[in-house]
């Protein structure tokens, strides 16, 4: 019988378990939300014209309403109530995000076909990326709405967990916001630009 623990000789692959994607968090959608927001020449327009513009505001409100009415037993919430409110909007916002990745992704290679195939099919490869770009554009939209729908609920349950009393954003909270999220977009982008080869 041949001798399988020389070096070469073993049939047998150690089994490695494979990378699991990281459990939704506010932590995770923050930084896929972010990726999103740097696909920008998509977003064309005043960030005020855009759907998800306020979206954050108004459901921390009605989040806050909710709990206070529905939820609240005796002055008290139970975690496992916040949870379930905060859980499946984060969960959603993700698969939101990485769907519009995805689709980012996706037309960048039928750019890249596109360029290379010059004027070859170049009509069917037109219609290939303008399709996709409208695609691209829509899930890009719907993954910052749902971003921000995460975020309100997540500003509401904290209130929650923090046992104190909601209080309306500040509306210069939301240009704080936008200036923070602008200066985070830029220096990943920056970061991007130094590691890649």
């Amino acid at each position: 019988m041949a001798d399988v623990s020389a070096v070469g000789s073993s049939n047998v692959i150690p089994f490695v378990r494979p990378a699991q994607p990281p459990r939704p968090s506010p932590e995770v959608l923050c930084d896929l939300a972010l990726q999103v927001g740097e696909i920008d020449e998509l977003l064309v327009g005043e960030y005020a014209d855009r759907p998800w513009w306020g979206v954050r505001d108004a459901v921390d409100a009605e989040t806050a309403r909710f709990i206070a009415e529905q939820l609240t037993h005796e002055g008290r919430v139970s975690e496992a109530a916040l949870r379930g409110l905060l859980d499946p909007a984060v969960a959603r916002a993700i698969d939101m995000c990485r769907e519009a990745l995805a689709s980012w992704a996706e037309l960048g290679r039928a750019r890249t076909r596109a360029a290379a195939e010059g004027n070859a099919g170049i009509a069917w490869f037109a219609e290939q990326v303008e399709a996709l770009r409208d695609q691209t554009i829509d899930l890009v939209e719907e993954a910052l709405t749902l971003d921000q729908q995460a975020r309100g609920i997540e500003r509401a349950v904290g209130f929650a967990r923090r046992g104190e009393a909601w209080v309306a954003r500040d509306p210069h909270e939301n240009i704080q916001w936008l200036l923070e999220a602008e200066e985070a977009a830029q220096q990943e982008k920056a970061r991007r630009a130094q590691i890649a080869p």
